[in-house]
C-alpha cells in the first residue's frame, strides 16, 4: 500500500498517470489537519496536498464572506510553495494567487492590489514552457483586463 495513502488515513485518492503529475487528494480531511500534519514535508506530493488544503480553506472563507481572512490563507499557501519550481507546485501557486486576486477584488477597495497579484502570476509563468500552466496565465490576463475595463480603473479615461 502506498505510504501517502496510509498517511492520509485512507482518505486520499491518487490521480495522475504517465502524462499527468500525481496529485494527492484528501477530501475527508480538514484543511488545518493536513497543514499541521504535513506542513513541514518537502515531498512535492505532500507540499501540493498542504497547498491544496489551504486553497480549499481560503475558497470556503471567501464563500462565507470572509474575504480578508481568505486573502491571508491564500498568502499562506503561496508562502508554503515559495521557492519550489516543480510544475505541479507552480500550478498550485498560480491557483492560490488567482484566488487571492479574486478575493481582493470581491472586497471592492483593493483593485490595485488585485492587479499586482495578477501581474505577479504572469511574471512567474511567462518563462515556463509547460502547457498546463497556460490556462492560469490566461485567467490572470482575463481578470486583469476585466479590472482595467472598469471606468474608474482605465488609465486612458479621466473623469470629465
Amino acid at each position: 500500500m502506498d505510504t501517502l495513502f496510509v498517511a492520509f488515513d485512507e482518505a486520499a485518492v491518487h490521480r495522475g498517470g504517465p502524462d499527468r503529475p500525481r496529485r494527492v487528494y484528501a477530501p475527508h480531511a480538514a484543511p488545518r489537519q493536513i497543514v499541521s500534519r504535513f506542513g513541514g514535508s518537502a515531498e512535492p506530493e505532500l507540499v501540493d496536498a498542504v497547498a491544496g488544503a489551504l486553497i480549499r480553506e481560503g475558497t470556503y472563507l471567501r464563500s462565507v464572506d470572509r474575504a480578508a481572512r481568505a486573502v491571508e490563507v491564500f498568502d499562506e499557501a503561496r508562502a508554503h510553495l515559495e521557492g519550489r519550481s516543480e510544475s505541479l507546485l507552480l500550478d498550485r501557486t498560480a491557483v492560490a494567487m488567482l484566488h487571492k486576486g479574486d478575493a481582493l477584488g470581491a472586497m471592492g477597495r483593493h483593485r490595485d492590489w488585485s492587479l499586482a497579484v495578477y501581474d505577479d502570476v504572469l511574471e512567474r509563468l511567462q518563462a515556463r514552457p509547460e502547457p498546463e500552466l497556460l490556462p492560469w496565465a490566461a485567467r490572470a490576463m482575463n481578470n486583469r483586463s476585466v479590472i482595467l475595463k472598469e471606468p474608474d480603473r482605465n488609465p486612458g479615461m479621466h473623469p470629465g
